[in-house]
Formats: structure tokens, C-alpha cells, sequence
């Protein structure tokens, strides 16, 4: 279904909070510097590597890990929330790029601009344009991006899509075709796993009906989820 089903491009970022209105811009950190992220399972050990990386090159910090399991980030974001609003902010968190963050903390006045660890870095000439624009907006850079991956696959067992007589639709139109076809047989055309899968389930549709421009508009904010357009995808 590659045709039509895009696949969605995540980027997992580590943010820096502006907790105290000031913030020393020091190459690295001294003392305690908190990571606060979902990352478990399959992904903690690789977090756990980064943190010995980054200690081992700066001894004078100690890196806490302050992981919230579950939900895949639900969990989390609902702790950050309460932290936040708090007075209580992590000195880094996890969080997807985009509206995620800029449209919650950022325009909420509580994140420090990156821009100025970017330009000591280099990093405007390494990471692609289209995933700066993703991170940033005319008042700054707010992410650093530590992960990029795919999202939203959808996966079929061919073996069986031939016992049944069907081809793998092309569009989300011949999959509502032949998915009622399926069900009369007493086959399940879809599920899905946990709860949050449904999400990336509507976010597949989402681009598939919309198409990547308008897709992109969605989540910079220039086309509302009450146009015609969005509202065509919840039928």
C-alpha cells in the first residue's frame, strides 16, 4: 500500500526547559542534568548508552534517568504535564517534534532557545532543512532530534491475501472495498494493538486521504482540524 499509505517520519527530540527565566549557556553541565523521556523496553538500553557516553565525556555530570513506562509516551506526557505546570520541570525532556511542543510549551513561554547550541555545533549544516523548519519557529530552535524513525506501517501476510483472492489495495478506497468482503467471511480485515495504536492508525488515513501538503499543513498549523479536508478523513 506504499502508494497511498505514506510513511509518517517521527523525530523523537530532547527538549531543554527554561525552568528559572535564565539559563547559563555553558558547554556542558555541571552537576545534575535530568533526562525525563518514555524510553523502556528495546529502547532503554540504548538510552542507557548514551548517558555512559555522555558522562564518560563529562565526569562532572551525573545523568538521571527519570523514565515513565507505559502507553508508549501517554504516561509521560501526562507526568510531564503535572510537573510542568508544577513549577517542577525536568531539565530535558522527551517529546515528538513539531505542534507537540511548539504548540504547547513553547508558545506557553516555557522552553529555552536552542539556537545558540546549534551554531556552536554546526548543526544548521548537517540536519536536513525540512527537519529545522520541523523544529523551530521564527523566535528560535526549540529541539535537538535523537532518533529518527518511521512510523505507521502497515503490515499483511501476503500467504494469506492470496488464500483469500484479494490484492493489497493501493488506496484506502480499495481497502474500505474489500474489507466488508473480508468480514462476511468471517476474516478480520484490521486490528490493532494497544490502545495508542489507534492514533497512528488515524494518522495513516489522515495522510492518505489528505495528501503530504496538506498533511504538513496540518501539524504547522495552517490548515484547522475543523476544515472540510479533516473532517473528510474521520468519514
Amino acid at each position: 500500500m506504499r502508494s497511498s499509505w505514506w510513511l509518517k517520519l517521527a523525530v523523537v527530540c530532547v527538549m531543554v526547559v527554561l525552568s528559572a527565566g535564565v539559563m547559563t549557556m555553558s558547554a556542558a553541565v555541571v552537576g545534575k542534568l535530568e533526562i525525563f523521556s518514555w524510553w523502556a523496553g528495546d529502547e532503554g538500553p540504548a538510552l542507557e548508552a548514551l548517558i555512559r557516553l555522555y558522562e564518560k565525556e563529562n565526569p562532572a555530570t551525573k545523568v538521571m534517568n527519570s523514565t515513565v513506562t507505559g502507553g508508549s509516551g501517554v504516561n509521560a506526557k501526562a507526568v510531564l504535564k503535572t510537573r510542568m505546570l508544577g513549577g517542577d520541570p525536568p531539565e530535558t525532556f522527551q517529546v515528538h517534534a513539531g505542534q507537540e511542543l511548539i504548540g504547547t510549551w513553547v508558545v506557553a513561554d516555557r522552553m529555552e532557545d536552542l539556537t545558540w547550541l546549534y551554531e556552536k555545533e554546526g548543526w544548521k549544516r548537517v540536519f536536513p532543512e525540512g527537519l529545522l523548519k520541523l523544529l523551530s519557529t521564527d523566535e528560535g530552535i526549540w529541539s535537538v532530534p535523537v532518533n529518527i524513525h518511521r512510523s505507521n506501517v502497515m503490515w499483511y501476510v501476503p500467504q494469506n491475501l492470496t488464500k483469500w483472492g484479494v490484492k493489497a489495495p493501493t488506496t484506502w478506497a480499495e481497502f474500505l472495498a474489500i474489507a466488508p468482503k473480508l468480514s462476511a467471511r468471517g476474516i478480520v480485515p484490521l486490528s490493532l494493538g494497544e490502545n495508542w495504536t489507534a492514533n497512528h492508525l488515524w494518522e495513516s488515513v489522515a495522510l492518505a486521504v489528505l495528501g503530504p501538503e496538506k498533511w504538513d499543513a496540518l501539524w504547522n498549523g495552517k490548515l484547522s482540524f475543523r476544515s472540510p479536508e479533516v473532517v473528510e478523513v474521520w468519514k
